[in-house]
């Protein structure tokens, strides 16, 4: 069958895609990074079963074989069933999961999509009024990471 990994966007609910939207409502099982996002709404409205990886990252030595024991989770699903892993922000942008997971996939040939959606930083440069016309380019360190306030 096959594996689609969508983005949820930013934060609230408005940043779904349509197209997200529906690989949600069609897929025979949702899997999400982190029930702990915001537009987890959508799912919960919609009375869509999910499995969440938040005990996996709790339990998770490191990001590796986090990435790896989540990847061998998704692609075996997705050799028999229509798969979503929902990610936070852009699937296609900064997500070492959703590299492991695509690798994976490709290796066992198991077919995968990346649908795009919303990142945080055009979200970001949206709310703040900044044009963008050249591309984007992101810098940040830890400590720019602890003053974000992500609740807005």
């Amino acid at each position: 069958m096959s594996i689609s990994i969508v983005g949820l966007g930013p934060g609230p609910v408005g940043y779904v895609t349509d197209q997200t939207r529906q690989a949600i409502l069609e897929a025979d099982l949702c899997y999400v990074q982190t029930e702990l996002h915001p537009s987890i709404a959508i799912l919960k409205q919609e009375q869509i079963h999910y499995i969440s990886f938040d005990e996996m990252y709790q339990n998770a030595q490191d990001f590796d074989a986090l990435n790896e024991s989540m990847a061998e989770k998704l692609v075996t699903q997705g050799r028999n069933q229509r798969i979503v892993f929902a990610v936070a922000g852009e699937a296609s942008q900064g997500q070492s999961a959703v590299k492991t997971v695509w690798d994976r996939a490709q290796k066992e040939k198991v077919a995968i999509a990346i649908l795009p959606g919303i990142g945080t930083a055009l979200a970001a440069m949206a709310q703040a009024g900044v044009p963008s016309q050249e591309g984007i380019q992101t810098h940040y360190d830890a400590l720019d990471i602890l003053r974000i306030d992500c609740d807005k």
